[in-house]
């Protein structure tokens, strides 16, 4: 029998945002489908929320994919804020952000020298990736692996937090919302739901930043790695 194999990025890349996903996903069932329903806390069994988290999950990896389009989209429609062009462009002109001109200088000419490839030739996008595959082939990869997995969080939080507001919103306009108390139903006031649309969106709007901050270091781990790789398997000349 096949051994399962559970990783910190099935729990943080996967299940966590895939819980805020299907979350929205269900206040939007409610807002298009059942908008007169009142709110009500009830209690589920064991097996109810085993299949919520196994949901949560694959709407996880809903998320994550969801995110990868809406970054590639936004990459061809602004290419000069791409992070990859950020941090690895060689030009002078361009917004640089961590790694100084020596160090991309470096990584390029390095890279060209082991692959021979023409240094133009190399873009950003490819001394990444062959810096990430060399560190990856030289066994250290525990930091590029804690910075993907942090990364892959803070997308997939920004993906479902923003889907959250978007729901939310929906929600708010498409008719009065009630709870259910021991007193009976109480109606929920739009400013109440408008207070949580804001928190929403200001959640997502700092998972974005962390995102961009993790997606800088994995790319920063990968060059730097490559490098102190390189200078270790150089041989030192006597004398």
């Amino acid at each position: 029998m096949m051994n399962l194999r559970v990783t910190l990025y099935d729990v943080f890349g996967y299940l966590l945002p895939g819980t805020v996903f299907l979350a929205s996903m269900l206040v939007l069932f409610w807002a298009m489908c059942i908008p007169q329903v009142p709110l009500q806390l009830i209690t589920f069994p064991i097996e109810a929320w085993a299949l919520f988290f196994l949901l949560a999950y694959f709407c996880g990896h809903a998320a994550q994919a969801l995110g990868n389009i809406l970054e590639s989209l936004l990459s061809k429609l602004v290419r000069r804020c791409m992070i990859l062009d950020k941090i690895l462009s060689v030009d002078k002109n361009a917004l640089v952000n961590g790694l100084g001109e020596a160090v991309k200088v470096a990584a390029k000419t390095s890279v060209a020298s082991l692959t021979k490839i023409n240094a133009d030739q190399i873009t950003p996008e490819l001394l990444y990736y062959l810096c990430d595959e060399a560190v990856a082939q030289g066994g250290a990869t525990e930091n590029c692996e804690i910075f993907e997995y942090r990364e892959g969080f803070y997308r997939g939080m920004t993906v479902s937090w923003f889907l959250l507001s978007i729901s939310l919103l929906i929600r708010v306009f498409r008719s009065d919302v009630a709870v259910i108390l021991a007193s009976g139903p109480e109606p929920i006031e739009g400013r109440i739901f408008f207070f949580v649309i804001i928190a929403s969106l200001l959640t997502a709007a700092l998972f974005f930043m962390r995102y961009h901050l993790f997606a800088r270091h994995r790319v920063e781990a990968a060059i730097y790695g490559f490098l102190m790789l390189r200078e270790s398997k150089t041989p030192q000349k006597d004398g």
